[in-house]
Protein backbone atom coordinates (compact mmCIF):
# COMPACT_ATOMS: atom_id res chain seq x y z
CA UNK A 1 0.00 0.00 0.00
CA UNK A 2 2.75 2.18 0.89
CA UNK A 3 4.81 1.73 -2.49
CA UNK A 4 1.07 2.60 -4.36
CA UNK A 5 0.69 5.80 -2.95
CA UNK A 6 4.23 6.83 -3.63
CA UNK A 7 3.73 5.79 -7.00
CA UNK A 8 0.38 7.59 -7.17
CA UNK A 9 2.30 10.78 -5.57
CA UNK A 10 4.81 10.98 -8.22
CA UNK A 11 2.24 10.45 -10.80
CA UNK A 12 0.50 13.57 -9.11
CA UNK A 13 3.49 15.63 -9.36
CA UNK A 14 4.22 15.05 -12.76
CA UNK A 15 0.42 16.09 -13.76
CA UNK A 16 0.95 19.27 -11.38
CA UNK A 17 4.42 20.13 -13.50
CA UNK A 18 2.87 19.76 -16.75
CA UNK A 19 -0.30 21.76 -15.71
CA UNK A 20 1.68 24.49 -13.96
CA UNK A 21 3.93 24.46 -17.16
CA UNK A 22 0.50 24.95 -19.51
CA UNK A 23 -0.69 27.50 -17.30
CA UNK A 24 2.32 29.60 -17.38
CA UNK A 25 2.47 29.89 -20.98
CA UNK A 26 -1.11 30.35 -21.54
CA UNK A 27 -0.76 33.17 -19.40
CA UNK A 28 2.51 34.23 -20.86
CA UNK A 29 1.13 34.55 -24.15
CA UNK A 30 -2.27 36.67 -23.13
CA UNK A 31 0.12 38.62 -20.91
CA UNK A 32 2.60 39.21 -23.61
CA UNK A 33 -0.11 40.17 -26.57
CA UNK A 34 -1.42 43.40 -23.86
CA UNK A 35 1.10 45.17 -24.90
CA UNK A 36 1.42 44.80 -28.71
CA UNK A 37 -3.33 45.46 -28.50
CA UNK A 38 -1.94 48.23 -26.33
CA UNK A 39 0.38 49.91 -29.00
CA UNK A 40 -2.50 49.20 -31.47
CA UNK A 41 -5.00 51.22 -29.99
CA UNK A 42 -2.53 54.19 -29.52
CA UNK A 43 -1.45 54.02 -33.11
CA UNK A 44 -4.91 53.74 -34.02
CA UNK A 45 -5.99 56.65 -32.20
CA UNK A 46 -3.14 58.79 -33.30
CA UNK A 47 -3.92 58.12 -36.94
CA UNK A 48 -7.73 58.80 -36.69
CA UNK A 49 -7.12 62.07 -35.05
CA UNK A 50 -4.69 63.32 -37.04
CA UNK A 51 -5.89 61.91 -40.57
CA UNK A 52 -9.46 62.30 -39.48
CA UNK A 53 -10.09 64.93 -36.97
CA UNK A 54 -7.04 67.49 -38.01
CA UNK A 55 -7.32 66.67 -41.44
CA UNK A 56 -10.87 67.63 -41.92
CA UNK A 57 -10.56 70.83 -39.22
CA UNK A 58 -7.76 72.27 -41.26
CA UNK A 59 -9.88 72.02 -44.59
CA UNK A 60 -13.09 73.62 -43.17
CA UNK A 61 -10.65 76.85 -41.94
CA UNK A 62 -9.72 76.63 -45.27
CA UNK A 63 -12.73 75.86 -47.22
CA UNK A 64 -15.30 76.82 -44.46
CA UNK A 65 -17.16 73.91 -45.73
CA UNK A 66 -19.84 72.64 -42.72
CA UNK A 67 -19.48 68.88 -43.97
CA UNK A 68 -15.52 68.73 -43.30
CA UNK A 69 -16.27 69.75 -39.32
CA UNK A 70 -18.84 67.62 -39.19
CA UNK A 71 -17.35 65.14 -40.22
CA UNK A 72 -14.60 66.51 -37.60
CA UNK A 73 -16.95 66.71 -34.67
CA UNK A 74 -18.13 63.02 -35.68
CA UNK A 75 -14.67 62.01 -35.63
CA UNK A 76 -13.73 63.47 -32.07
CA UNK A 77 -16.46 61.84 -30.47
CA UNK A 78 -16.05 58.14 -31.98
CA UNK A 79 -12.19 59.36 -30.23
CA UNK A 80 -13.68 59.89 -26.81
CA UNK A 81 -15.53 57.03 -26.80
CA UNK A 82 -12.93 54.89 -27.77
CA UNK A 83 -10.82 56.21 -24.56
CA UNK A 84 -12.56 53.62 -22.89
CA UNK A 85 -10.32 51.00 -24.40
CA UNK A 86 -6.97 52.44 -22.82
CA UNK A 87 -5.95 51.98 -19.37
CA UNK A 88 -7.66 54.72 -17.17
CA UNK A 89 -4.23 56.59 -16.18
CA UNK A 90 -3.33 57.08 -19.80
CA UNK A 91 -7.15 57.93 -20.88
CA UNK A 92 -6.91 60.00 -17.82
CA UNK A 93 -4.04 62.30 -19.46
CA UNK A 94 -5.80 62.42 -22.97
CA UNK A 95 -9.42 63.22 -22.34
CA UNK A 96 -8.85 66.83 -21.15
CA UNK A 97 -7.19 68.24 -24.25
CA UNK A 98 -9.62 66.11 -26.57
CA UNK A 99 -13.12 67.04 -24.59
CA UNK A 100 -11.78 71.22 -25.06
CA UNK A 101 -11.32 70.83 -28.46
CA UNK A 102 -14.47 68.75 -28.94
CA UNK A 103 -16.30 71.60 -27.46
CA UNK A 104 -14.15 74.29 -29.06
CA UNK A 105 -15.42 72.63 -32.59
CA UNK A 106 -19.26 73.11 -31.93
CA UNK A 107 -18.66 76.40 -30.30
CA UNK A 108 -16.23 78.76 -31.71
CA UNK A 109 -15.28 77.05 -34.67
CA UNK A 110 -18.04 77.27 -36.23
CA UNK A 111 -17.77 81.25 -36.72
CA UNK A 112 -14.68 79.67 -39.42
CA UNK A 113 -17.78 79.39 -42.00
CA UNK A 114 -17.85 82.87 -42.30
CA UNK A 115 -14.58 83.69 -42.17
CA UNK A 116 -13.56 81.47 -44.78
CA UNK A 117 -13.43 82.28 -48.63
CA UNK A 118 -11.50 84.81 -50.43
CA UNK A 119 -10.72 88.10 -48.12
CA UNK A 120 -10.21 90.10 -51.16
CA UNK A 121 -12.76 89.87 -52.59
CA UNK A 122 -14.73 92.66 -51.90
CA UNK A 123 -11.72 94.66 -52.55
CA UNK A 124 -10.62 93.00 -56.32
CA UNK A 125 -14.53 93.75 -56.79
CA UNK A 126 -13.95 97.86 -55.57
CA UNK A 127 -10.38 97.32 -57.60
CA UNK A 128 -12.40 96.25 -60.76
CA UNK A 129 -15.11 98.93 -60.68
CA UNK A 130 -12.59 101.71 -60.53
CA UNK A 131 -10.58 100.10 -63.56
CA UNK A 132 -13.80 100.56 -65.31
CA UNK A 133 -14.89 103.84 -64.07
CA UNK A 134 -11.81 105.26 -65.13
CA UNK A 135 -11.75 103.75 -68.60
CA UNK A 136 -15.16 105.28 -69.04
CA UNK A 137 -14.01 108.73 -68.08
CA UNK A 138 -11.21 107.74 -71.01
CA UNK A 139 -13.95 107.30 -72.95
CA UNK A 140 -15.47 110.19 -72.04
CA UNK A 141 -12.57 112.38 -72.57
CA UNK A 142 -11.58 110.64 -75.72
CA UNK A 143 -14.98 111.54 -77.60
CA UNK A 144 -14.26 115.09 -77.39
CA UNK A 145 -11.86 116.79 -79.11
CA UNK A 146 -11.25 119.90 -77.84
CA UNK A 147 -8.36 121.28 -75.21
CA UNK A 148 -10.69 120.55 -72.38
CA UNK A 149 -10.73 116.83 -73.27
CA UNK A 150 -6.78 116.28 -73.41
CA UNK A 151 -7.07 117.71 -69.98
CA UNK A 152 -8.33 115.05 -68.39
CA UNK A 153 -6.16 112.32 -70.17
CA UNK A 154 -3.09 112.98 -67.79
CA UNK A 155 -4.46 112.39 -64.42
CA UNK A 156 -6.74 109.56 -65.73
CA UNK A 157 -3.56 107.89 -66.81
CA UNK A 158 -1.73 108.98 -63.64
CA UNK A 159 -4.80 107.38 -61.84
CA UNK A 160 -4.56 104.06 -63.92
CA UNK A 161 -0.96 103.84 -63.00
CA UNK A 162 -1.63 103.95 -59.51
CA UNK A 163 -4.71 101.54 -59.44
CA UNK A 164 -2.18 98.80 -60.85
CA UNK A 165 0.44 99.62 -57.73
CA UNK A 166 -2.76 99.45 -55.47
CA UNK A 167 -3.76 95.71 -56.76
CA UNK A 168 -0.14 94.98 -55.73
CA UNK A 169 0.02 96.50 -53.01
CA UNK A 170 -3.29 94.94 -51.49
CA UNK A 171 -2.00 91.54 -52.76
CA UNK A 172 1.03 92.12 -50.92
CA UNK A 173 -0.91 92.63 -47.48
CA UNK A 174 -3.33 90.23 -47.68
CA UNK A 175 -0.69 87.47 -48.68
CA UNK A 176 2.12 88.74 -46.21
CA UNK A 177 -0.77 89.35 -43.23
CA UNK A 178 2.07 92.24 -42.25
CA UNK A 179 0.06 95.62 -40.86
CA UNK A 180 3.25 97.70 -42.03
CA UNK A 181 2.31 96.93 -45.59
CA UNK A 182 -1.54 98.94 -45.26
CA UNK A 183 0.32 101.74 -45.17
CA UNK A 184 1.68 101.38 -49.27
CA UNK A 185 -2.31 100.49 -49.92
CA UNK A 186 -3.35 103.84 -48.11
CA UNK A 187 -0.80 105.60 -50.03
CA UNK A 188 -1.79 104.59 -53.45
CA UNK A 189 -5.69 105.31 -52.63
CA UNK A 190 -4.33 108.70 -51.46
CA UNK A 191 -2.48 109.57 -54.88
CA UNK A 192 -5.39 107.84 -56.89
CA UNK A 193 -8.20 110.56 -54.60
CA UNK A 194 -5.78 113.23 -55.98
CA UNK A 195 -5.66 112.64 -59.39
CA UNK A 196 -9.76 112.31 -58.93
CA UNK A 197 -9.49 115.70 -57.18
CA UNK A 198 -7.90 117.17 -60.44
CA UNK A 199 -10.28 115.61 -62.01
CA UNK A 200 -13.34 117.48 -60.04
CA UNK A 201 -11.89 120.65 -60.83
CA UNK A 202 -11.67 120.21 -64.81
CA UNK A 203 -14.60 121.34 -66.84
CA UNK A 204 -17.76 119.22 -67.90
CA UNK A 205 -17.31 118.20 -72.01
CA UNK A 206 -20.95 118.34 -72.59
CA UNK A 207 -21.37 115.26 -73.38
CA UNK A 208 -25.03 114.10 -72.23
CA UNK A 209 -26.88 111.26 -72.22
CA UNK A 210 -29.94 111.10 -74.09
CA UNK A 211 -32.76 111.09 -71.71
CA UNK A 212 -35.38 109.84 -73.41
CA UNK A 213 -36.77 106.21 -72.50
CA UNK A 214 -38.43 103.37 -74.01
CA UNK A 215 -41.75 105.00 -72.42
CA UNK A 216 -41.21 107.74 -74.22
CA UNK A 217 -40.67 106.04 -77.51
CA UNK A 218 -44.34 104.13 -76.89
CA UNK A 219 -46.14 107.44 -76.23
CA UNK A 220 -44.27 108.64 -79.33
CA UNK A 221 -46.32 105.77 -80.92
CA UNK A 222 -49.60 106.37 -79.49
CA UNK A 223 -49.46 109.93 -80.00
CA UNK A 224 -49.03 110.85 -76.62
CA UNK A 225 -45.67 112.76 -77.15
CA UNK A 226 -45.60 115.23 -74.19
CA UNK A 227 -44.40 118.40 -75.36
CA UNK A 228 -41.96 118.60 -72.42
CA UNK A 229 -38.13 117.49 -72.76
CA UNK A 230 -36.61 116.68 -69.58
CA UNK A 231 -32.67 118.14 -70.48
CA UNK A 232 -30.07 115.81 -70.04
CA UNK A 233 -27.11 115.65 -67.41
CA UNK A 234 -23.71 115.70 -68.48
CA UNK A 235 -21.92 112.03 -68.02
CA UNK A 236 -19.29 113.50 -66.74
CA UNK A 237 -21.34 114.45 -63.51
CA UNK A 238 -22.25 110.80 -63.16
CA UNK A 239 -18.72 109.51 -64.19
CA UNK A 240 -17.05 111.91 -61.21
CA UNK A 241 -19.57 110.90 -58.55
CA UNK A 242 -19.06 107.28 -58.97
CA UNK A 243 -15.41 107.83 -58.48
CA UNK A 244 -15.28 109.58 -55.30
CA UNK A 245 -17.79 107.37 -54.06
CA UNK A 246 -15.30 104.00 -54.96
CA UNK A 247 -12.48 105.82 -53.32
CA UNK A 248 -14.07 106.81 -50.63
CA UNK A 249 -15.83 102.96 -49.88
CA UNK A 250 -12.29 101.49 -50.68
CA UNK A 251 -10.22 102.53 -47.13
CA UNK A 252 -13.68 100.84 -45.29
CA UNK A 253 -13.39 97.88 -47.82
CA UNK A 254 -9.67 97.38 -46.50
CA UNK A 255 -10.40 97.66 -43.11
CA UNK A 256 -12.99 95.14 -43.23
CA UNK A 257 -10.57 93.20 -44.69
CA UNK A 258 -8.00 93.39 -42.63
CA UNK A 259 -10.05 93.13 -39.61
CA UNK A 260 -11.87 89.90 -41.22
CA UNK A 261 -8.35 88.25 -41.94
CA UNK A 262 -7.07 89.24 -37.92
CA UNK A 263 -9.99 87.26 -36.61
CA UNK A 264 -9.72 84.29 -39.38
CA UNK A 265 -5.40 84.14 -38.15
CA UNK A 266 -6.74 84.45 -34.73
CA UNK A 267 -9.19 81.50 -34.86
CA UNK A 268 -6.75 79.51 -36.96
CA UNK A 269 -4.01 80.28 -34.05
CA UNK A 270 -6.43 79.13 -31.54
CA UNK A 271 -7.82 75.92 -33.40
CA UNK A 272 -3.76 75.01 -33.98
CA UNK A 273 -2.90 75.40 -30.24
CA UNK A 274 -5.82 73.12 -29.45
CA UNK A 275 -4.57 70.67 -32.14
CA UNK A 276 -0.99 70.75 -30.94
CA UNK A 277 -2.24 70.11 -26.96
CA UNK A 278 -3.94 66.79 -28.45
CA UNK A 279 -1.05 65.72 -30.64
CA UNK A 280 1.30 66.49 -27.48
CA UNK A 281 -1.20 64.48 -25.12
CA UNK A 282 -0.88 61.45 -27.61
CA UNK A 283 2.38 61.77 -28.13
CA UNK A 284 3.11 61.73 -24.21
CA UNK A 285 1.25 58.40 -24.37
CA UNK A 286 4.04 56.34 -26.22
CA UNK A 287 6.97 56.29 -23.02
CA UNK A 288 4.31 55.17 -21.17
CA UNK A 289 2.41 52.52 -23.55
CA UNK A 290 6.39 51.28 -24.39
CA UNK A 291 6.78 51.16 -20.82
CA UNK A 292 3.86 49.21 -20.14
CA UNK A 293 5.87 46.68 -22.60
CA UNK A 294 8.61 46.54 -20.39
CA UNK A 295 6.32 45.87 -17.24
CA UNK A 296 4.62 43.48 -18.63
CA UNK A 297 7.53 41.28 -20.10
CA UNK A 298 9.00 41.77 -16.54
CA UNK A 299 6.30 40.22 -15.15
CA UNK A 300 6.01 37.55 -17.18
CA UNK A 301 9.89 36.72 -16.78
CA UNK A 302 8.98 36.75 -13.27
CA UNK A 303 6.29 34.11 -13.44
CA UNK A 304 8.43 32.25 -15.52
CA UNK A 305 10.99 32.10 -13.12
CA UNK A 306 8.73 31.24 -10.12
CA UNK A 307 7.32 28.53 -12.18
CA UNK A 308 10.93 27.18 -13.62
CA UNK A 309 11.64 26.86 -9.50
CA UNK A 310 8.56 25.48 -8.76
CA UNK A 311 9.03 22.72 -11.46
CA UNK A 312 12.42 22.14 -9.83
CA UNK A 313 11.45 21.56 -6.90
CA UNK A 314 9.02 19.22 -7.78
CA UNK A 315 11.79 17.63 -9.71
CA UNK A 316 13.90 17.52 -6.49
CA UNK A 317 10.72 16.27 -4.18
CA UNK A 318 10.49 13.36 -6.95
CA UNK A 319 14.00 12.49 -6.95
CA UNK A 320 13.99 12.15 -2.84
CA UNK A 321 10.91 9.97 -3.07
CA UNK A 322 12.58 8.14 -5.44
CA UNK A 323 15.76 7.25 -3.75
CA UNK A 324 14.30 6.68 -0.49
CA UNK A 325 11.93 4.08 -2.66
CA UNK A 326 15.43 2.69 -4.33
CA UNK A 327 17.26 2.60 -0.94
CA UNK A 328 14.42 0.76 0.56
CA UNK A 329 13.91 -1.84 -2.51
CA UNK A 330 18.04 -2.12 -1.47
CA UNK A 331 17.50 -2.83 1.98
CA UNK A 332 14.96 -5.49 1.04
CA UNK A 333 16.94 -7.49 -1.31
CA UNK A 334 19.37 -9.48 0.93
CA UNK A 335 15.97 -10.72 2.99
CA UNK A 336 14.15 -11.32 0.16
CA UNK A 337 17.07 -13.85 -0.84
CA UNK A 338 16.74 -15.20 2.59
CA UNK A 339 13.06 -16.15 2.07
CA UNK A 340 13.48 -17.78 -0.98
CA UNK A 341 15.79 -19.94 0.56
CA UNK A 342 12.43 -21.06 2.61
CA UNK A 343 14.33 -19.36 5.67
CA UNK A 344 11.29 -17.67 6.83
CA UNK A 345 12.36 -17.24 10.57
CA UNK A 346 14.73 -14.62 10.26
CA UNK A 347 13.03 -10.73 10.62
CA UNK A 348 13.63 -8.33 8.05
CA UNK A 349 14.93 -4.96 8.53
CA UNK A 350 13.97 -1.94 6.12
Amino acid sequence: MRLKLLTNLNTLLLVAVCLALGATLWWSQRALERPYLLMERYLGLSQTFQNQAARNIDDYLASGDALRLSSASQSLENLLQHLDELPADLAQNLRPSLVDLDAFSKTDLLAAGKLAGDPQALLLQAERELGANLEQLSQYAIGVNSPQAARYLPPLLAASQHLGKLSLARDKLVSSGRAELAADVEREVGNIRSQADLLEQLPLLGVKASAESSADDFSALMGLENSEKTEAQDTGVDLKRELNSLLTRYPAELKRTREQIQQRADLANATHLKINAVQQAIASLEPVVRAQHGKIQGEVRVMQGVMIGLILLIALLIDTLQRRLARVLTNLAPALSTWAEGAFSQPIAL
